[in-house]
């Protein structure tokens, strides 16, 4: 069950171009959706230059939806992943079965809940570029959560010799998603609720 595991690892990376060298590892449902985000908060009138190099879409919008149509399947595809993984773990014993929860079972833990989060802010995009400022701040609150949910995974494999190990984990840098995702959430409430920020109070409690 271990070797399918490790086999199948490989067959879920999400493809994004036609060619075989063209499958995403962790940062893809990261570092897009960050610049994604940037371009939006600099100019969204503007194509984000740094996406260039994955998509001809010749606008910000256009690219947000081109990146927006990989996100459901990469997530349903690391869901049946990490089902699998889940599966496995549960008919190991130990110390087999936290080297499987610190490597396989984590790395699917990460992409599902970096897939999740891309999908939320692609969503909050679409909807702030439409004006929609209420249900842009409530998908990059659901952005915001996937992303530190995926941190709280790796913190939560840190034991013995490797506590503090993901503390400094900026290569990826799940954390800085999360980060990036509560400043739209500032962002789009300032567009939809500022300058007094009571107006949706006021709406949902009514």
């Amino acid at each position: 069950e271990i070797g399918r595991c490790i086999e199948e690892y490989a067959k879920h990376a999400v493809p994004y171009g036609p060619n075989e060298d063209e499958h995403a590892g962790e940062q893809f449902a990261h570092h897009v959706p960050r610049i994604l985000i940037s371009s939006f908060l600099k100019d969204r009138g503007k194509q984000a230059e740094d996406m260039l190099w994955v998509t001809a879409a010749p606008n910000l919008k256009a690219q947000v939806e081109w990146y927006r149509a990989l996100c459901p399947g990469a997530k349903e595809s690391y869901l049946a992943y990490l089902s699998q993984c889940e599966a496995t773990a549960a008919a190991l014993t130990e110390p087999g079965r936290a080297l499987f929860e610190d490597s396989l079972l984590l790395q699917a833990k990460l992409h599902y809940d970096g897939y999740s989060g891309a999908l939320h802010v692609c969503d909050a995009l679409l909807y702030a570029m439409a004006e929609d400022y209420r249900r842009a701040f409530y998908e990059a609150g659901c952005a915001r959560r996937a992303y530190l949910l995926a941190d709280r995974s790796m913190r939560d494999r840190e034991h013995g010799k490797w506590a503090g190990f993901y503390a400094n984990e900026c290569q990826t840098d799940v954390k800085q998603s999360a980060w990036v995702c509560e400043y739209l959430m500032s962002y789009v409430r300032n567009l939809g609720d500022g300058p007094h920020f009571y107006e949706w109070q006021r709406f949902y409690q009514d």
